[in-house]
């Protein structure tokens, strides 16, 4: 049914002389990334090959290590006049996430980029309720099917049109970023409690198979998640080096990289061959637990997305198997401009991004 829908929509716009937009077409005020780095960190200070002893009573250093938040937010206009509001809500344990939970700004600068520290944030929430160190513990693994990849805190951001030389329909528009806090030694916890439950005696739906959470566990099942824990690498940001441009219908065919806000010129007739620049080990392979305690390979797919304010790309995505994108000016020339912004995002698919812009002058 839901292919036969399908067609009959793309029939009806056909028949009707409709036409959707692009999706890499910038054609109102639209956030197009927001980079968290590092996108992950611990609770506490650690290192791959350390014990994962948990004291309470004798916590270990907490990581108060500042995390770098940077916004990419996308307007046809590019010289127009942004305002960024960045806040969040404090910490809870129940409902919904912020439910009930004041918002908090971040910083009273405005501006896409800013540096907090999570952790320290965490800590003077649990202050403010008047929780201890084991009460914040019990609160974290108090749902192991969330502690087991790791619990977040959300980065929200508002952007506001202060300024531009190009109408737009949204004035203001709202985006959430999360940082993920992944502690090895909070989750060893959580899963040497739970492997003293008994399966049975967890809450359970008739007629549904629900993961076991680690409850039942036996010895060597554990010792393995455990090592697991000691060895693992916490997820990094990949790294977005520039973009290779070369210009198609010009007889010099050397190519260059630009970074961000640099400057490519084209002359009529003209057009762009690119290729985002991507470090050789940006897809990296990582194991997680999944709700039945078991070790899951994976492999990062890292794919870039394009953008730009005018003109034509050949495609949205590009990957490592499938690198090269196309950039031309419009056809019409009623819809050319003088100069156009051409935006590059690379993701890893775990909360890793990075990204640059140039602009492409057109004579």
């Amino acid at each position: 049914m839901r292919s036969r829908s399908g067609a009959s929509l793309l029939l009806l716009a056909s028949g009707c002389g409709l036409s959707f937009p692009n999706e890499y077409l910038i054609e109102d005020l639209r956030p197009i990334e927001i980079r968290i780095d590092p996108p992950e960190i611990p609770l506490f200070r650690s290192s791959p090959g350390e014990s994962l002893e948990l004291d309470l009573a004798r916590p270990p250093p907490f990581d108060l290590r500042p995390v770098r938040v940077t916004a990419q937010v996308a307007h046809p206009d590019s010289s127009a006049i942004l305002r960024y509001d960045w806040t969040r809500c404090g910490i809870t344990f129940e409902g919904l996430p912020c439910e009930g939970s004041p918002r908090e700004r971040l910083t009273t600068q405005s501006g896409p980029s800013f540096e907090f520290s999570p952790v320290e944030l965490l800590l003077a929430d649990a202050a403010d309720k008047g929780l201890s160190l084991t009460q914040l513990a019990a609160g974290l693994v108090q749902d192991p099917r969330d502690l087991l990849g790791g619990f977040y805190l959300n980065v929200d951001l508002q952007v506001t049109v202060e300024e531009a030389g190009e109408e737009v329909d949204t004035l203001s528009i709202e985006a959430t970023k999360r940082v993920v806090l992944f502690d090895p030694r909070i989750v060893a916890l959580t899963i040497t409690e739970t492997a003293k439950l008994d399966p049975n005696e967890l809450p359970g739906i008739p007629g549904l198979e629900l993961p076991r959470l680690c409850s039942g566990a036996n010895t060597e099942e554990v010792a393995s998640l455990l090592e697991f824990l000691r060895q693992r690498e916490p997820n990094r940001a990949p790294v977005l080096g520039g973009v290779v441009v070369g210009v198609r219908g010009r007889a010099d065919t050397a190519t260059r990289t630009v970074g961000l806000g640099q400057v490519v010129a084209l002359e009529a007739g003209e057009s762009l061959v690119m290729r985002s620049v991507l470090e050789e080990d940006v897809e990296e392979r990582y194991q997680v637990i999944d709700g039945n305690c078991e070790l899951r390979d994976f492999e990062e797919r890292a794919a870039t997305s394009w953008f730009t304010n005018g003109g034509v790309l050949s495609r949205q995505v590009s990957t490592l198997e499938s690198p090269i994108v196309s950039w031309q000016p419009p056809e019409e020339p009623e819809k050319q401009r003088s100069r156009y912004r051409v935006y590059a995002v690379v993701r890893d698919g775990r909360g890793g991004s990075d990204g640059v812009w140039f602009d492409v002058l057109y004579r």
